[in-house]
């Protein structure tokens, strides 16, 4: 049986933010045990540029509202979003960026925390 990892009330707000401004295939990856770079890694897609910025302003809002600070950053057009909230990493990402990248192989050992039970947390 695998244990779930306590989950932080600041990641709590992100997803629930993310899930709010209709962000697709959110995923949760608990990396910890196998990165010393964040102890989560949530991945998420936005349909376009303008979405994408949206994302990352409601990210920004929900880290600032729970007193979490965070850093984001982007180029204008790349499809491609990262907001740092030193031991949780948010990647949101245009769908061809993502599949791109392709992190969820490259992190596939990390654990994969339900999303459904972090919205229901």
């Amino acid at each position: 049986m695998v244990v779930m990892p306590k989950i932080p009330a600041h990641l709590i707000a992100a997803v629930r933010a993310l899930d709010d401004k209709k962000a697709v295939e959110i995923r949760v990856l608990e990396m910890g045990q196998i990165s010393s770079i964040a102890d989560f890694l949530v991945i998420a897609t936005g349909t376009s540029e303008p979405h994408l910025r949206a994302l990352r302003i409601a990210l920004e809002h929900a880290l600032d509202d729970v007193g979490v600070t965070s850093r984001s950053e982007s180029q204008r057009d790349s499809g491609w979003t990262v907001v740092d909230a030193f031991d949780v990493l948010f990647h949101v990402f245009r769908d061809d960026i993502r599949k791109s990248y392709a992190l969820e192989a490259l992190w596939k050992d990390g654990l994969d925390i339900p999303v459904s039970a972090i919205l229901k947390a």
